[in-house]
């Protein structure tokens, strides 16, 4: 068999909201076998673009339908339409093999595909002794001791201040709630996962990692699935909080929050997890 591109129309290009999309049609000459059996082996031909195949010029587009149509003129020809337009998860599951092509998308010669990111919101709880402005939530008082006075003419204590005057402050704690993102890389990967995943989660990003700054983002773990046509579906899961994953704890003195706190000195951060540089995933 040979293919012959472009030869019925010269591939329209048409951009609308959801991307680019193109339509080529090839002509494929010399298809034998049975009657039936014919479009099916046009589909087959050397050189033509495969399901799932990348654009090789236009980023971001792969080959999302190739529709099979006979030439009246000859039994053994066929015009075959291949449309590129920006693909669906379904799309991108449907044709794994083709996905590992490398495309400026994070594809790597066979090994693996390129990464969609999936995202959702999330809250989570801290404790804190600042207020949104970063000041201590301080509490003045200022009061006024007081004494009983016995009134002997009705038999009564008569409760009277005192003309001397005293003074606290106090620090003030609280729960507050933080907006998370849970987000995740997937990608189609030719071998298993299984020894990435093993010291994959319970680290914090060394540098800044996509959108999100230093030491803002856990690695929660990575979840695998056999692909269609082979290889595996992979997901990197990952978590970002504003305040960071470091522990922070203030000293109570005889259950009172000292107004006085400093780093080292009544109150004090932990590290809790390792880092790494999430880079070297290739994400």
């Amino acid at each position: 068999m040979t293919v012959r591109a472009d030869l019925i129309n010269s591939g329209e290009l048409i951009e609308t909201s959801d991307g680019v999309r193109q339509t080529i049609v090839y002509l494929v000459e010399g298809v034998t076998g049975q009657e039936h059996d014919r479009r099916w082996n046009a589909l087959k031909a050397n050189g033509l673009p495969r399901q799932g195949e990348p654009h090789k010029i236009i980023p971001g587009i792969r080959v999302v339908e190739r529709r099979v149509s006979p030439v009246t003129d000859s039994p053994s020809k066929f015009e075959v339409a291949v449309t590129w337009a920006p693909p669906s998860e379904q799309d991108l599951q449907g044709a794994p093999q083709f996905l590992s092509t490398s495309d400026g998308a994070g594809g790597n010669n066979g090994i693996r595909g390129p990464t969609t990111w999936t995202g959702r919101p999330g809250t989570a709880t801290v404790k804190t002794t600042v207020d949104a402005n970063g000041s201590p939530m301080l509490i003045n008082y200022r009061g006024q001791p007081s004494i009983s006075v016995l009134n002997l003419s009705q038999y009564t204590a008569v409760t009277q201040a005192w003309a001397n005057y005293f003074a606290a402050r106090a620090l003030a704690s609280a729960e507050k709630s933080i907006t998370t993102i849970s987000f995740t890389g997937s990608r189609w990967e030719r071998d298993t996962p299984e020894a990435v995943a093993i010291a994959f989660g319970g680290f914090v990003n060394s540098s800044r990692f996509r959108a999100f700054p230093e030491r803002t983002v856990l690695s929660t773990g990575i979840g695998w699935a056999p692909a269609h046509g082979g290889g595996y579906r992979v997901d990197y899961n990952f978590t970002y909080s504003p305040e960071g994953w470091d522990y922070t704890e203030v000293i109570k003195i005889e259950g009172r929050i000292p107004v006085d706190l400093q780093p080292d000195n009544g109150k004090r951060t932990f590290r809790l997890y390792g880092i790494d540089d999430f880079r070297k995933y290739e994400l």
